[in-house]
């Protein structure tokens, strides 16, 4: 019998001709997958006092996607746009998902979170599901030592907060994270596989290095067979690495970093690895998509204005900017911070046994608080003075220990502020030495413990930052708060220019805060501050 091939061919997809919208439609079912098919309702009742906005649905929607076909995420919308909102979202669709009875949610956040995480989840009905754990407490979830947590196996999907703060893989902390989300899953629910969730929130993922990046997606994702589109991570960031380190290394040579280079690097990155993982609108992505103002102007909200930043200048004066430049001179090139660097002069034998890279730990650390004496001296000449006075006393204290022939080194313990408190010699023995029953880098040590040198480069910082303390006990002018001051009265509390008569001053130093403060009391009214 004879085949009619039209018949067939009419009958098959060979013989259909589709319409350009079927293909468009088509196309979007590719590119987006079951985006398209999402429901906004399906995210369920909100509380009275959240609004329903299709901008963060869809951020659910995509996430929750890159989730199943991920393992993980990052949540990069930028700052006001509900990050935690749409990740409260996405956990609550996972919960639902992978079935109540058993899904555990771990969130970790940096301590000045921890009320925000856990008010939005309480309001979302999610308690009992959940563990918050501040991202330096990471170890209490590995030892499992009481109740409060529950043991690193058993989450299914973890939540880590500004996790642009876990930028060096070789820092206990992020090793501590790592093993957490490495951990494969207790009990496989509805969801499969046992590789744990992790959603990753930063509204600045691109500010740490290339190196970073990489190890952070391994949080979620395999370095050689990973589920991107650029399935060898290793080979892919190995270049890029090295090409940064090199630019970073020209930089110290010529004074500033290549920028065209270190954004074809970041642009790579960006294109190839982060794109398909990233959920990030910014407020004008969000402004400028039509059914998203709408529904915003429908709500009634809108973003505040922003005016960019305005520069205030203060003149130092010729005495005091040659005091300013010449203490910078001190602290970046003749102070050199031994007082911090005690367990890199211990002899070879003494640092095997109580510590790994000890070189590399001390210099970090002197670099650390070089960078905090710097900040304190432009945030304000007062808390310059308090932290110099400090930096003072404790390296006097530590050439005291030597001349008594005991010498702490103990990072848990904070022995200065043992010592401000009125502790006694036989009290900080017994709070060392219980310490080191936990933490064996809490030690006390004999000068025979150092090498011959360590004492006299201690007095020769000394020496140094007695000589500036000097210099700037001397000095009692501060342009900078009378230039603020006058602006604060004449401009910055004006009914016209700022009607609610509100402002709010950011500072990194407590000691800064203290210092407004009784300084401005004095010429400006206590309902003003």
């Amino acid at each position: 019998m004879p085949i009619d091939v039209n018949r067939v061919k009419d009958g098959s997809h060979i013989g259909q001709l589709y319409k350009p919208f079927e293909i468009y439609i088509k196309l979007l079912i590719e590119y987006f997958g079951k985006n398209i098919e999402y429901d906004p309702d399906s995210v369920g009742d909100l509380p009275k006092n959240f609004k329903k906005l299709t901008y963060q649905i869809d951020a659910v929607n995509q996430g929750y996607s890159m989730l199943l076909e991920h393992n993980g995420f990052m949540l990069a919308d930028v700052v006001g746009l509900g990050k935690t909102i749409i990740a409260t979202l996405v956990a609550k669709r996972f919960l639902i998902s992978n079935g109540t009875l058993n899904t555990k949610i771990l969130i970790v956040y940096p301590p000045h979170l921890e009320q925000n995480w856990k008010s939005t989840f309480s309001q979302f009905g999610l308690d009992k599901h959940v563990r918050y754990i501040s991202n330096g407490s990471l170890h209490k979830i590995i030892e499992h030592k009481n109740d409060d947590y529950w043991p690193k196996e058993d989450y299914d999907l973890i939540l880590v907060d500004e996790a642009h703060k876990f930028r060096n893989h070789k820092a206990q902390m992020f090793q501590q994270l790592q093993l957490i989300c490495k951990t494969p899953r207790a009990v496989e629910g509805n969801v499969l596989g046992l590789r744990k969730k992790v959603i990753l929130i930063s509204a600045t993922p691109l500010n740490n290095r290339p190196e970073d990046i990489y190890y952070q997606l391994q949080l979620f994702t395999d370095a050689r067979k990973s589920t991107l589109p650029v399935t060898n991570l290793q080979g892919f960031f190995a270049p890029l690495i090295k090409k940064y380190k090199e630019v970073l290394a020209a930089a110290k040579v010529t004074g500033k970093p290549d920028i065209g280079e270190l954004r074809k690097i970041y642009g790579l990155i960006r294109e190839k690895v982060l794109q398909p993982i990233t959920v990030r609108r910014t407020r004008t992505d969000v402004e400028s998509y039509s059914a998203y103002k709408k529904d915003l102007d429908e709500q009634g909200i809108k973003f505040p204005a922003i005016n960019p930043p305005v520069s205030i200048e203060y003149k130092l004066g010729p005495q005091l900017g040659e005091l300013f430049i010449n203490t910078i001179d001190y602290l970046v090139n003749k102070i050199a911070y031994y007082r911090y660097r005690a367990i890199e002069h211990l002899l070879p034998e003494i640092q095997k046994k109580y510590y790994t890279q000890a070189e590399t730990a001390s210099k970090t650390l002197a670099y650390i608080m070089m960078t905090q004496l710097v900040k304190r001296l432009e945030s304000s000449f007062d808390a310059f003075k308090i932290s110099l006075d400090r930096f003072h006393l404790s390296t006097a204290r530590m050439i005291e220990m030597f001349e008594k022939g005991k010498i702490y080194v103990a990072p848990d313990a904070q022995i200065n502020d043992l010592m401000n408190k009125g502790w006694d010699e036989e009290q900080i023995d017994e709070k060392v030495l219980e310490l080191s029953i936990d933490n064996p880098k809490n030690q006390i040590f004999v000068p025979e413990d150092f090498d011959d040198k360590f004492l006299s480069l201690l007095k020769e910082d000394l020496v140094a930052i007695d000589t500036i303390c000097k210099q700037w006990k001397k000095t009692h002018v501060d342009p900078k708060i009378e230039v603020f001051k006058k602006l604060l009265n004449q401009e910055l509390l004006r009914k016209d220019y700022n009607p609610s008569g509100k402002l709010v001053i950011f500072t990194e130093s407590k000691d800064t805060a203290r210092y407004l403060l009784k300084y401005l009391a004095n010429g400006v009214t206590k309902s003003k501050l």
